[in-house]
């Protein structure tokens, strides 16, 4: 079954772009913007993207996150995820991470996740932002990843690269070498 509630980290190009093509589906999307400027929190407003009080709140709520911040900030905000989870008790979230990271950074996310019985997959995105629904397509990786093709229900298109945390990061790096 296709993902319900999807929580998206967050709402700037990429972020908006899928979270367009989530809602235009009838998918509820949620996102926490504290920490972000009023311009991000008018455009989740904007596509209906509910805007939750703390990330704690958000990790209750949803059925998978989806991280796709700037890659320097992809080890804070999953550990930041991390502690929501064990602190509201939660144990059967999926978490996509779509940053361009390294591989290393890749393994290092998906430890600290698995350790508060996050399931984790590894991801990547080959094409336009604007075009999410109509060519790019999300690699992913990991023991749990095929469950993301669930996405394909909403018109992504989901590769599955293999069971191994990193493919999908190691991926990106050749794709963009």
């Amino acid at each position: 079954m296709a993902f319900q509630r999807i929580g998206i980290l967050s709402i700037g190009e990429m972020g908006y772009h899928w979270a367009r093509v989530l809602t235009g589906r009838g998918v509820k999307v949620l996102t926490y913007a504290k920490d972000r400027s009023e311009t991000t929190r008018k455009r989740a407003e904007n596509l209906g993207v509910e805007c939750v009080s703390s990330l704690q709140s958000l990790v209750e709520k949803v059925d998978l996150i989806v991280s796709i911040v700037v890659p320097f900030a992809a080890k804070r905000v999953a550990i930041k995820v991390a502690k929501a989870v064990t602190e509201s008790g939660r144990r059967d979230l999926f978490y996509l991470d779509a940053n361009a990271i390294s591989p290393m950074t890749a393994d290092e996310i998906g430890k600290v996740l698995q350790r508060s019985g996050v399931s984790f997959v590894d991801g990547c995105i080959i094409g336009s932002a604007s075009k999410m629904d109509k060519g790019a397509v999300v690699y992913v990786s990991g023991p749990q990843a095929s469950r993301i093709q669930d996405l394909g229900a909403y018109g992504f298109s989901v590769k599955v690269l293999g069971p191994t945390v990193a493919q999908a990061s190691a991926f990106k790096v050749v794709y963009a070498g």
